[in-house]
């Protein structure tokens, strides 16, 4: 005899707008949050970073490094970009604008302030060939690895 199998989700008991359920999103952001307090910076540090520094992606290929980062709501002027020490520092300030007498905010959720993210590099990369771009609020960093990096493979022997 076939056994009839139904979801407890859409039903009346159950349903995303419940609390059983808004309470699992609940814990999970909470569990989240103790991963990363535990293994991380600290709660502050993680909110700083969170709110201030921009996100970054980091791809490399056979001949290039590549970081591109989301830097929204900067001019070019307020950001600086280095390498130091095989990474690749961002540094730059999101100015607050100027706030109008008399006009209360009834909701302000923006972060201002200046930020600083140094992602390490995978391999050497050519010092005098870097390039970089910033348009429509993204950074794109081009490193061309050294003829070294390229060639790199080693070879490990298994011992039996």
């Amino acid at each position: 005899m076939a056994r009839e199998t139904t979801s407890l989700i859409g039903s009346p008991l159950i349903s995303p707008r419940t609390p059983l359920l808004r309470g699992r999103d609940l814990f999970r952001d909470y569990s989240r949050m103790m991963d990363n307090w535990l293994r991380g910076p600290t709660i502050l540090e993680s909110m700083e970073e969170e709110f201030v520094s921009p996100r970054v992606d980091v791809v490399e290929d056979e001949k290039t490094v590549e970081v591109t980062a989301d830097i929204p709501g900067i001019d070019e002027k307020d950001i600086k970009v280095e390498l130091r020490n095989g990474t690749l520092w961002i540094e730059g300030e999101r100015k607050e604008e100027k706030k109008s007498e008399g006009r209360n905010f009834f909701r302000s959720e923006r972060s201002y302030g200046s930020f600083e993210r140094g992602i390490g590099l995978p391999c050497d990369v050519e010092k005098g060939n870097i390039e970089a771009s910033f348009k429509n609020g993204v950074l794109r960093v081009v490193l061309p690895k050294t003829k070294e990096a390229r060639e790199e493979v080693t070879s490990i022997k298994i011992k039996h």
